[in-house]
C-alpha cells in the first residue's frame, strides 16, 4: 500500500520544488496539527512557534515548524529526585 501525503504537504512530493511549496497558512497548520487556530496562536505567543507575518496574514515555513517541534522533543532519560 502506498503512503499518501496530506494534501497540505503536497510540496514535499514534487520532484521540482518551488520556493513557496514550504509555506503553510495558519488554517492549514491548524488542520495539520488537528487543533484550532486559537491553539496555534498560543503556540506562537507562549512556546515560540516561528511565523511569518505579511500584513494581517500569518504564514508558517514547514521546515521552521519541523525544527521548532524537534526543539521541543524530550527523551525519557529524566532523573527523579
Amino acid at each position: 500500500m502506498a503512503y499518501k501525503c496530506s494534501p497540505l504537504l503536497d510540496g514535499y512530493k514534487k520532484r521540482v520544488k518551488q520556493p513557496l511549496d514550504d509555506i503553510l497558512t495558519e488554517e492549514s497548520l491548524a488542520e495539520l496539527f488537528g487543533c484550532t487556530m486559537d491553539t496555534i496562536y498560543v503556540y506562537r505567543q507562549e512556546l515560540g512557534l516561528p511565523y511569518i507575518k505579511v500584513g494581517r496574514d500569518i504564514y508558517y515555513s514547514q521546515k521552521s515548524v519541523y525544527n521548532w517541534l524537534k526543539s521541543l522533543e524530550k527523551t525519557g532519560n529524566h532523573k527523579q529526585s
